[in-house]
């Protein structure tokens, strides 16, 4: 996930043109393009083109839902728009709130400005005031854009270093292409309901009971489905955490990657998909990490089909709260 540029507080109300002042010198924002399957549209120049970010060749393409890439080259360089959704609530008092994720060590030199997009919602625009131009993709204009659902998407504009000497037009062109969001009629789900998934191979299928506020975000392999149940929190509660299903031929156990070491888990029994299953459980509260997590033989759904769950939280209160959203996790008929 590319991290939001911002640091602790400092900033710049500085004065912004408003939607609807044209530079004559900017080409002409003639094409309207779909940012996160609808979330947002934007404005581009003809030639603009939606291309998903580069992947492994084992996966499949990003999520539309989760991120878009939109591109425009010229002569004088390539502009990337990058839209991501963060998953995560605004607050009354964003651009403090955005501050608060980081120390004063880390202030890099960042002008801040308050503005809109051309439909009204509260943003915060960053501009870098300085740029490594050797970097692949050097970051020129950041916003993050308050939904009317109060969510948060960040839409950054990258050039490459070709388009360096050019920096002023392109920072002028991507302010323009910026300003220029407006919200599309797609909105996030969150509120309490169930939802079902198709296991790999579609022959078998899971059924989620999210409480309100849990948001399912999944992820489709060539010989492999994931599925991340979570909790919307707004942007500075924001923990990383949920629980992670995984379904295919080849899990993989989640505790190396936390760095716990094999014969330091305790086995305890519990439900999962209607059955009793063993569970490993690891904890290390001095770095705030929990895992719980077990591997279920799912052959009646497909031969050697395996499905992994694990709980991951920050503390033992949020591994109590994920625990029955697991339970209630089962075959959809």
């Amino acid at each position: 996930m590319f991290r939001l540029p911002y640091p602790y507080l400092f900033f710049l109300l500085l004065p912004l043109l408003s939607y609807g002042q044209k530079d004559s010198s900017l080409p002409a924002l003639t094409d309207k393009m779909s940012l996160l399957n609808a979330r947002l549209y934007m404005q581009c120049p003809a030639g603009a083109i939606n291309v998903p970010r580069p992947h492994d060749v084992l996966s499949l393409p990003p999520s539309g839902n989760q991120e878009t890439r939109i591109t425009y080259e010229t002569e004088q360089g390539k502009l990337v728009i990058f839209a991501q959704e963060m998953n995560a609530f605004s607050t009354p008092h964003l651009l403090e709130d955005v501050a608060r994720l980081y120390t004063p060590e880390e202030r890099p030199d960042y002008q801040f400005r308050w503005t809109t997009t051309a439909d009204n919602h509260p943003a915060v625009l960053t501009t870098p005031l300085k740029r490594d131009s050797t970097m692949e993709a050097i970051l020129i204009n950041s916003m993050l854009i308050q939904t009317k659902d109060s969510t948060l998407i960040q839409v950054a504009a990258f050039i490459n270093p070709r388009g360096y000497p050019n920096i002023k037009a392109f920072l002028s062109l991507s302010e323009a292409i910026l300003r220029s969001i407006t919200e599309g009629p797609r909105q996030i789900s969150f509120q309490a309901r169930q939802e079902t998934a198709a296991v790999l191979g579609g022959i078998c299928g899971l059924a989620f009971d999210c409480p309100y506020k849990y948001i399912i975000l999944p992820e489709k392999g060539f010989d492999y489905n994931t599925y991340q149940i979570r909790k919307l929190e707004p942007l500075t509660n924001h923990v990383p955490g949920g629980i992670i299903l995984y379904t295919g031929l080849q899990p993989h156990l989640l505790a190396p990657s936390y760095q716990f070491l094999q014969g330091s888990e305790k086995l305890q029994t519990g439900l999962f998909l209607g059955k009793e299953i063993t569970w490993k459980t690891y904890s290390d509260a001095s770095r705030s990490i929990f895992l719980q997590e077990a591997i279920y033989d799912a052959d009646d759904c497909g031969s050697g089909l395996k499905i992994h769950i694990a709980l991951v939280a920050s503390s033992e209160k949020e591994m109590v709260m994920l625990a029955p959203i697991a339970k209630q996790i089962l075959f959809s008929k």
